[in-house]
């Protein structure tokens, strides 16, 4: 212990005498361990820290309903209770759905509620911070117990902390609800990344969600409810998975009419469903690898000065060995330098961390699981950080601490000894190559993912998004029945295209790019199935993507009508059905011939039975989905034939789009002061947001690619420089003989370029290997794209050029006399 402290001692010393190298070495280590820190703490927070507020968050586990093969994801209340009361293998099962819900107090707002059933806190082992929480109970007749219970964030706002809030009552979707009590501060809910405001009973749908069908809480055959449970102790879940599979199969045969081919999953990893789990899990990894590479280049960086010097202590390591001391003593001298630097380079790249982190997630991006996340490191994001400091200081110490025990005493000890010239260590050369090579992987993963954005924003959307502001509201959750809410969206069209600067105006139910549109069944005229065969399948007919629209709506998209007409005021409710339909499924449709006129059948699952629907437009194919998918299959449909209460106000403008959102709200005010309007943005903000990893992955792999490219060029250039000034004498000799400087300047260039070259050339073989692992991220360009890796050489070598040419010039500006005498 008394050797490590001097150690310590004398590599403090040693360190603060050469603070120049040292400040390099630490702030290149900083920005590699820092922006390892950053990535792992968003791993960390989304992957691997339990959600706040739960108990043995690892004994829960969540479940996916699985139909004919397919993943479906949620679950019908009957099989819920049936799964809940027939397991053996579970302490709890519980259920919940996401909904947004109308708030009054003194205005109106909108809050994201969730609809429970009654252990649903129990099962998560959650603690009231006020008051008491939802109980089974409380969840047994429908509409028979309208209680809630508070988070602690709209407890404080809405009764400023107040205990008298409990028995108080609030008004959720112009109904009374009982405030029970406050949840736990901590506890958010069961959805990483998002916060939830309240907490209402399963049985309570009716009131929360009115748009849903009457009866839902007894149907099995709609899926609109996720499960979740707690393992009890012991039982593993493979275990747990086969019991509830063999409760499927029983369902199924007592309920063949609804259950055949139904079955589930359990899936571990609490708070994000396996799809967004592995998508997250596939882009943080590969975020990973690139701060990985970052901080290779880092250390290799770091080595380098470390070898450049152990050239100055050449002789006082000598004497030390000459005096008695042992190679390995002296090695773990040297050592113990690398990991002070090491641990320094991390405590700074610790601070950096959560500034970067931040940063990131500030980027737009609708990924709930990235919104809302705690980054505050914890004792996995310090253990991180300590282990990467650690393994960092052997990487790039152990080597220099090799080379630098074992010198030529004879010479070493020789007064006025000099380096040994043109025999440079080849470690040297190789860590400079290791550096270029890694350097090229991460500026080619940078330019694909530029040249993706590129190829992204250029493609054909099918509409056009200039001067488009979007905003929504959701008159379901307000009370407004079909014929108000049919009559209030026929007036805000009327008061806003009579706005001045207004173009146009209309509402749809999504609008593109969106991933969160309905998809239908649809049939030929005569040949859909009886709506008791369709119930609780999926898998009938013609699968298409559908959206709910109003008239003008492809005006103001700049969607073009290839045939027939766009919906008018006149398709109301009790004229002949109608609808719209893309290129694309008009040809899939009838090849060849023309849609208009054609009618289909859109079959509802419940209900009256709805005539076939004619075919009176044909609308250009549009990136409806997402921009890097191919048009879908899409149906267009009337609002007034099809009435929904949820909406998005699309308004084509003159100007900038954003300076009309005051009047668009003044409008809305007019016709109902109560009427929240929500998720407010340009039609760009909305590309953007579908596009947040290949942003992400363009921005942040760019950032580090163009820090790898200094690091690299740093690397090469103290090389070259260090070079330079060992050889000093041999070139003032050269230049005695009658070298000229270009002479000279060619020779120290050309040794650069050598090791340049060398180093792209392995560059570009490891990329041609590595890129692949970017494929979920491309869009039109191939992960070996030719171009990106030329541009990314020639960058590469450009620079290289320039690291060599500097030490370079130095050297040919030499004067012979002065080199002669040089020491």
């Amino acid at each position: 212990m008394e050797n490590l402290r001097q150690d310590i001692r004398y590599a403090v010393r040693m360190l603060a005498k050469n603070s120049g190298i040292t400040a390099l070495a630490v702030l290149a280590l900083a920005l590699g361990i820092g922006a390892n820190t950053a990535i792992f703490s968003l791993v960390n927070a989304v992957l691997l820290r339990p959600l706040p507020g739960v108990t043995d968050a690892d004994r829960l586990v969540q479940f996916e309903r699985i139909q004919r093969g397919r993943v479906m994801y949620n679950f019908g209340y009957p099989d819920y209770l049936d799964y809940r009361d027939q397991n053996q293998s579970f302490a709890g099962l519980a259920a919940h759905c996401a909904t947004p819900v109308s708030f009054t107090a003194s205005t109106t707002e909108r809050i994201r509620g969730d609809l429970v059933s009654g252990n649903y806190f129990s099962v998560l082992g959650v603690k009231p911070a006020l008051g008491r929480l939802l109980l089974p109970e409380d969840d047994i007749t429908p509409g028979a117990h309208p209680v809630a219970v508070l988070s602690y964030d709209l407890w404080q706002t809405a009764f400023n902390s107040d205990s008298a809030a409990i028995g108080d009552t609030i008004n959720l979707n112009g109904h009374d609800f009982t405030v029970l009590g406050v949840a736990a501060k901590e506890f958010k809910g069961t959805v990483t990344g998002a916060s939830f405001d309240v907490w209402v009973p399963m049985a309570m749908q009716p009131q929360i969600i009115p748009r849903m069908s009457a009866g839902i809480l007894s149907d099995r055959t709609a899926g609109w409810i996720s499960l979740f449970g707690r393992l009890k102790p012991g039982i593993l879940p493979e275990q747990a998975e086969a019991e509830m599979r063999t409760i499927a199969s029983q369902l199924e045969q007592s309920y063949p009419a609804t259950n055949e081919g139904r079955s589930l999953s359990v899936i571990t990893g609490f708070g994000l469903d396996a799809d967004d789990r592995a998508d997250l899990r596939k882009f943080l990894g590969l975020l990973l690898g690139v701060v990985g590479l970052l901080l290779l280049i880092a250390c290799g960086n770091v080595a380098n000065l470390l070898l450049v010097r152990a050239t100055s202590r050449r002789r006082e390591i000598a004497v030390r060995l000459a005096l008695g001391a042992t190679r390995a003593r002296l090695m773990r001298q040297l050592l113990t330098e690398g990991l002070l630097l090491s641990v320094l380079g991390g405590a700074l790249g610790l601070l950096l961390a959560p500034w970067t982190a931040d940063l990131i997630v500030a980027l737009q991006q609708p990924a709930y699981a990235l919104r809302g996340i705690n980054l505050s490191p914890d004792l996995r994001v310090l253990a991180f950080t300590l282990t990467v400091s650690l393994l960092t200081g052997i990487v790039f110490g152990l080597a220099p601490a090799l080379q630098s025990s074992k010198p030529d005493l004879v010479t070493s000890l020789k007064d006025g000894a000099k380096p040994a010239g043109r025999r440079r260590p080849r470690l040297q050369k190789l860590l400079v190559i290791a550096q270029v090579s890694l350097s090229l992987v991460l500026l080619i993963g940078a330019g694909l993912a530029v040249r993706t954005m590129q190829k992204v924003l250029a493609t054909d959307r099918g509409f056009e998004t200039e001067n488009l502001l979007l905003m929504s509201l959701d008159l379901s959750i307000q009370g407004y029945t079909a014929p108000r809410g049919k009559e209030l969206y026929d007036q805000l069209i009327k008061r806003l295209e009579a706005v001045p600067g207004i173009q146009s105006a209309s509402l749809a139910k999504t609008v593109p790019p969106n991933d969160w549109s309905d998809r239908v069944s649809i049939f030929y005229e005569g040949q859909a199935p009886p709506q008791e065969a369709l119930r609780g399948r999926d898998d009938l007919g013609l699968r298409v993507d559908a959206n709910i629209i109003a008239p003008h709506y492809f005006r103001t998209l700049g969607i073009p009508l290839l045939q027939g007409r766009e919906f008018t005021d006149q398709n109301k409710e009790g004229t002949p059905d109608v609808a719209i339909i893309s290129e694309r499924l008009a040809q899939k449709l009838w090849p060849g011939a023309s849609a208009i006129g054609r009618r289909i059948a859109i079959p509802l699952y419940s209900g009256p039975a709805r005539p076939a629907v004619e075919i009176i437009g044909v609308a250009k194919d549009t990136k409806y989905r997402s921009l890097m998918t191919e048009a879908p299959l899409l149906l267009y449909l009337p609002e007034s034939q099809n009435y929904d209460g949820r909406a998005t106000v699309v308004v084509r403008t003159s100007t900038d789009a954003t300076a009309f959102v005051s009047a668009i709200r003044d409008e809305v005010n007019a016709l109902d002061k109560n009427l929240p309007l929500f998720a407010v943005k340009t039609m760009s903000d909305q590309i953007a947001s579908t596009l947040w990893q290949q942003r992400m992955a363009a921005g942040l792999i760019g950032i580090f690619g163009l820090l790898a490219l200094i690091l690299a060029a740093v690397g090469l250039y103290g090389v070259i420089a260090h070079s330079v000034a060992q050889r000093t004498q041999e070139i003032g000799i050269r230049m005695a003989l009658g070298a000229t400087s270009t002479d000279v300047l060619k020779l120290i260039v050309k040794e650069g370029l050598a090791l340049a070259i060398t180093g792209l050339v392995v560059g570009v073989a490891a990329a041609f290997a590595c890129t692949r692992l970017m494929s979920s991220v491309l869009y039109g360009v191939s992960a070996t794209d030719i171009t990106t890796f030329i541009v990314a050489s020639a960058l590469l070598a450009i620079v290289t050029l320039a690291a060599s040419y500097i030490p370079a010039r130095r050297a040919a500006k030499v004067d012979p006399m002065v080199a002669l005498k040089y020491e």
